[in-house]
């Protein structure tokens, strides 16, 4: 089994193509998750102080990961043409092409997990947690762990989708307000 394959097996979730396929790829519950469960830890592939601080430094950093670990990284999410991540398998060849430093620099900016004033994190499976207004899942750093942890906040459906909001520090705007957000 190679490190993608791994990534993707989990007891309780799953990385799936997204039924919306505008979405692309999302994460789902394999199985009835209750609320209050922890649903999974992850520590970081890369952390920075700010988004900023991570494009600058991405292709340097992304040049000293395991190549199983630049396999999973160029497997994120880059923009809206983007297609790599539903590719099923990547040889070294497809994967040297589709790393370069724009691309790189594209992931980074989709995926930065930001936190208020905290830094930044760039994480394989929580890069695939897709937004809701109404999410099912809190996503937080935890510094005892040293990782970034995912609880349910209310109990989950199998094959329901895992989503988080990405305005979590921003519970109270209306959805006007939380558009404008996003289109940042």
């Amino acid at each position: 089994m190679d490190a993608f394959q791994r990534a993707l097996v989990d007891e309780r979730l799953c990385i799936q193509q997204c039924p919306e396929t505008i979405k692309g790829l999302g994460v789902f519950a394999k199985q009835d998750l209750s609320k209050g469960l922890r649903l999974f830890v992850e520590t970081p592939m890369f952390a920075y102080e700010s988004k900023e601080d991570a494009l600058r430094n991405i292709v340097h950093d992304f040049a000293m990961l395991p190549f199983d670990e630049q396999i999973l990284f160029i497997r994120l999410f880059a923009g809206v043409i983007d297609t790599v991540p539903i590719i099923r398998k990547l040889n070294h060849d497809i994967g040297y092409a589709v790393a370069t430093p724009e691309r790189l620099r594209q992931i980074a900016q989709h995926n930065c997990i930001e936190g208020q004033g905290t830094g930044c994190v760039i994480q394989f499976f929580c890069s695939h947690l897709n937004h809701s207004c109404v999410p099912n899942a809190w996503l937080y750093w935890n510094d005892a762990r040293n990782a970034m942890v995912l609880h349910a906040v209310r109990d989950i459906a199998k094959g329901e989708e895992i989503t988080i909001s990405y305005l979590q520090e921003s519970v109270y705007l209306n959805r006007a307000q939380r558009n404008a957000r996003l289109e940042n």
